[in-house]
């Protein structure tokens, strides 16, 4: 699941299922929920649900387990994609980028709240509060990066 919501992220040419993804994401990443069987199937075998007590209990928890999350947290520590390479560095793909970059980039600084508010691993935390002082593009992803001129 993880994967395909990566794969549909990272689709600049499709912003609407772009963002979708990581509302799912970020939904995923600040929800909790029970590890226990529910009462109502208590006369149910307790090997059936073994598997479900091992597995986390809140989204942070499911992002930190790479086994799970298949890569989530190293895509949301990615700088954004830009398409300022185009000629001119505008229009539709530019906005799009702009658009699912910003969206990537406030689950990224959710991400960083959760992190703060639970108390996970300091090595992550600072990780994460790294890439969120670089802002959206990252290192060296501002305007004047995207600014060039040409000798006459």
């Amino acid at each position: 699941m993880f994967s395909s919501l990566i794969h549909h992220a990272e689709t600049l040419a499709i912003p609407e299922t772009a963002l979708a993804s990581l509302v799912l994401l970020n939904s995923i990443i600040t929800a909790n929920w029970s590890t226990s069987p529910p009462p109502s199937l208590s006369n149910t075998s307790e090997s059936s649900f073994s598997p479900l007590q091992s597995f986390p209990s809140t989204g942070m928890g499911v992002l930190l387990e790479p086994s799970i999350s298949q890569g989530a947290l190293p895509y949301l520590l990615k700088p954004a994609t830009s398409f300022s390479n185009l000629v001119g560095g505008r229009g539709d793909a530019e906005n799009a980028a702009y658009k699912v970059g910003v969206a990537k980039f406030e689950v990224l600084r959710g991400v960083e709240r959760r992190l703060g508010e639970a108390g996970f691993g300091h090595e992550i935390e600072s990780r994460v509060r790294r890439r969120v002082a670089e802002g959206v593009w990252g290192v060296g992803g501002g305007v004047g990066s995207r600014i060039g001129t040409i000798d006459m």
